[in-house]
């Protein structure tokens, strides 16, 4: 712009100087040559203005490139389910109404809920399989009487499970009042089977519970 600036100042110089040489010959002529001149100067001076405030103007107008930062997403985090190392299951004792040889199962538990004597001191409460007609049955026994059965219906989910660290862990004795019958539950604790496939350790049984 300066330069087209300086390159106009220079033809209007010109034309003044002609009209000041025209000014000797014809007055008219000159004096429109040097009004023509400053009329120039004074339009192009303005017009270049106007040219560097609309250039500043849209410079100004010009956002910086906006910086995009590119946040690397994290891994998603699966969190593994939580598995119990040991599940616990209660059992009902069947054929507690029956006998023992001769001898009461219904008067032992009686006498067991009692602490009355022979169960006055430590019980030792467990499990153990035995051959019934040609099938597993599995009895259950305080201080070696048997006081009862795993039912019938239960006892493959109790084989299925034996050799998973299986523990006898508690056992109740209720009812006995009002001419109702003596009765029993014990809890059984297992290993966990999908615990124990990630286990280095190899399971052990042990399958009485003494109180």
């Amino acid at each position: 712009m300066k330069m087209a600036y300086k390159f106009l100042i220079a033809i209007c110089s010109i034309l003044i100087c002609m009209g000041l040489l025209l000014c000797i010959v014809s007055p008219v002529s000159g004096v429109f040559f040097i009004i023509l001149s400053v009329l120039l100067i004074i339009l192009s001076k303005k017009k270049i203005k106007e040219l560097g405030n609309d250039s500043q103007n849209s410079l100004s107008n010009v956002s910086p490139k906006e910086s995009t930062s590119v946040t690397p997403e994290k891994p998603p985090v699966f969190s593994r389910p939580s598995i119990p190392s040991r599940i616990h299951h209660t059992y009902k004792v069947s054929g507690v109404t029956f006998k023992t040889g001769r001898k009461s199962r219904q008067v032992a538990l009686r006498h067991i809920f009692f602490r009355d004597p022979p169960y006055d001191g430590d019980l030792n409460v467990y499990i153990q399989q035995y051959d019934y007609d040609g099938e597993i049955a599995i009895g259950v026994y305080v201080n070696d009487f048997q006081v009862g059965n795993i039912p019938k219906n239960k006892v493959n989910e109790i084989l299925d499970m034996w050799d998973y660290d299986m523990t006898l862990i508690d056992y109740s004795i209720y009812g006995g009042g009002d001419g109702k019958s003596w009765g029993m539950k014990i809890e059984l604790s297992f290993k966990n089977p999908k615990f124990v496939e990630e286990s280095i350790e190899a399971p052990t049984s042990t399958e009485q519970f003494t109180k």
